[in-house]
Formats: C-alpha cells, structure tokens, sequence
C-alpha cells in the first residue's frame, strides 16, 4: 500500500504541474489537496522541501495568504518513556488538532490546508488562503485558545505546539517565507 501511495502522490505532484501550466486553479487546489491527504496517510510520511515549495508557488500567484509552521514540543521524550506508538498518537493528535482549528476558523475557506512537512517527524506546515496579518492574528489566538483544551488520549497529556507564521508578499522568496515562520516558530517556543 505504500508503494501505491508514493506513486498516486508522484501522479498528483505531475497533476499540480499540469494544472499550474494550464491555469487551471480549482484542479490545483483540489491537487494540492489530494497530496496532502495522501502524505497523511502514509504513516510517518511528510511532504518534501522541494513539494512544499512547489505548493507555495502555486499559491504566490494569488497573495495573500499565509504560512503556518507548527513544531511538536516532547516528541523525543514520548516516544522514550512511553514508545514510538504513543509518539505516533501524539503526532495524529496534533494535526488533528491543527486541522481543526482550521477548519473551525475558515469553514468558509476550504483550500487552506494542513501538512506534515521535513525531514523531522514532528513539524508542519499550514497554509491560510486570502489571509493579512490582522487575519493571521486571529487564527494564532484561536490556536492558543484551542490547545488549551486539547488532551491526548490514554495518556492525557496536555498538546504541546510551538507555532508561527509569515505573510507572503510578492517580494519576497518562498525561502525567505519558510524562514520567517521557521523564525516566528522558535521565537513563540514555550507560548502555546
């Protein structure tokens, strides 16, 4: 089954070019979509560097938006106490919840998507179409008011998340993007 994933995710990649070259928007975002499904459902798989950056270009041709960018706090020592099981729970569990607190802030948006992202098994990434800076506001503080009822079970355990955000302008690169949430991302360490 994973093989077959890793090719249906190949075939949506080639899907996403097609249809970027094409300008062919809805087929794109449902494109992008599919990929992100798809990298959930292979376990422990996350979306690569260079898929990620064809993502965020296809997305820079309609500004604004931005990009979220998630870290696990106490992966590592979940899966040393209580093993590598309750350390894939605890990663379910935070794009469950990222998931739906997008879904709960954007109902109305459906094209923002969630995904597992790098070669570390505990970042993400979340994209939040047609979205300023007020905007962006507004999803961080719904995120620190969701996290603090979220508890993982069997172990119930507080989720722990260090999160942060960078609004995309024409400007500036897709690296230079990835950087400014990595940087937000560790400056809000200890915060959610």
């Amino acid at each position: 089954m994973r093989k077959k994933l890793r090719e249906l995710k190949k075939c949506m990649v080639f899907l996403l070019e097609e249809a970027k070259k094409n300008g062919l928007t809805n087929i794109a975002k449902q494109t992008i979509h599919n990929i992100a499904l798809i990298s959930n459902l292979e376990k422990n798989a996350s979306v690569s560097g260079e898929d990620v950056k064809e993502i965020l270009q296809f997305y820079a041709k309609n500004p604004p938006f931005a990009l979220f960018m998630a870290d696990v706090k106490g992966l590592r020592q979940i899966n040393n106490q209580y093993g590598r099981k309750y350390g894939d729970l605890l990663i379910a569990s935070a794009q469950e919840f990222l998931q739906y607190s997008f879904r709960s802030y954007s109902s109305s948006r459906p094209s923002d998507v969630v995904l597992r992202y790098g070669e570390k098994a505990d970042e993400f990434l979340a994209i939040a179409e047609s979205t300023n800076e007020r905007q962006a506001r507004i999803i961080q503080a719904r995120l620190n008011h969701n996290i603090s009822n979220w508890i993982i079970q069997p172990l119930n355990i507080p989720l722990n998340l260090h999160v942060g955000y960078s609004i995309y302008n024409p400007e500036m690169t897709i690296e230079h993007l990835l950087e400014n949430a990595d940087r937000e991302m560790r400056k809000n360490k200890g915060k959610l």
